[in-house]
């Protein structure tokens, strides 16, 4: 075999290899794209579960220890939120109406989206 048939199997080789790892790279990124997606399902899923026991509890249903330890945290959690809220209103000088939620100027005694008295 002469150098220059050697040359062309040592390219023609390389390329091969190339294009294998190439498509390792593509099926590999594939793959992890797939597994980002399926555990996004998942963790809503998860969520949904949450909800669903979040909701039991705040009907004052039993729920297991463990998730009604975690739904009074999370009820610790939503006043917080809410009084950040308000206070934020405050300092917008807006306050919410109680039925649509529409924000208006603080001295507003109507809502102008429902006519709701505020």
């Amino acid at each position: 075999m002469s150098i220059i048939d050697r040359f062309s199997q040592k390219i023609s080789d390389t390329a091969k290899a190339t294009a294998k790892k190439s498509g390792d790279i593509v099926e590999l990124t594939k793959a992890n794209l797939a597994l980002s997606s399926e555990e996004e399902k998942l963790n809503k899923k998860y969520l949904l579960i949450g909800e669903i026991i979040y909701n039991i509890y705040a009907k004052g249903q039993k729920v297991p220890e463990e998730a009604e330890q975690a739904c009074a945290s999370a009820d610790e959690t939503k006043k917080t939120i809410d009084e950040l809220k308000s206070k934020i209103l405050e300092l917008k000088k807006l306050k919410k109406c109680s039925v649509c939620g529409f924000e208006s100027d603080i001295e507003a005694l109507f809502c102008p989206k429902c006519g709701n008295k505020l």
